[in-house]
């Protein structure tokens, strides 16, 4: 596909019947860098999908699984820096949700109902302390904050470099 100024849009790879099978590769319009990479098997999004900043930072890593999000998706600020972490289970989102200050400090928890919508939510400052709650903390949440602090501490902070 081109913009349409001529420019190189996207290059995907499809089946005789023109459903997208395999990789999926979206181009910035201005420029040659990768905008976006996915997978697709017979046309549902399959694996890790990949977006970029324009800087080559990686803007999100999102897996999925038939078409839907499936495992821990994290986004990330275009300076590389770590965004947020939402684990999901068949496209639902899963507690708990975690966001970040770009300089790295926990700026939130999330947790979701079963359907995935937000029911509780712990803001914090930049120092640590609680900014604000908003709605009913669920039954077990500070053990689940327990082993949400241990996955974050061994997982990667940082989006890969620019390409």
């Amino acid at each position: 596909m081109y913009y349409p100024d001529g420019a190189l849009k996207s290059v995907q790879e499809i089946t005789t019947d023109s459903i997208r099978d395999g990789l999926y590769v979206q181009f910035f319009s201005d420029t040659t860098m990768v905008e976006a990479r996915k997978t697709y098997s017979m046309g549902m999004r399959e694996g890790m999908s990949v977006e970029y900043y324009r800087n080559g930072f990686v803007k999100s890593r999102v897996p999925y699984h038939l078409d839907k999000e499936e495992g821990t998706a994290r986004w990330y600020y275009d300076s590389g820096g770590l965004d947020a972490i939402v684990v999901y289970k068949k496209g639902v989102k899963q507690s708990p949700g975690v966001c970040y200050f770009e300089s790295g400090e926990l700026q939130a928890r999330i947790a979701y109902n079963p359907a995935g919508a937000v029911v509780y939510r712990i803001d914090y400052n930049k120092d640590g302390s609680v900014l604000r709650a908003k709605g009913t903390e669920p039954m077990g949440w500070n053990s689940l904050l327990a082993l949400d602090s241990a996955d974050v501490a061994a997982s990667a902070l940082r989006s890969d470099s620019p390409l």
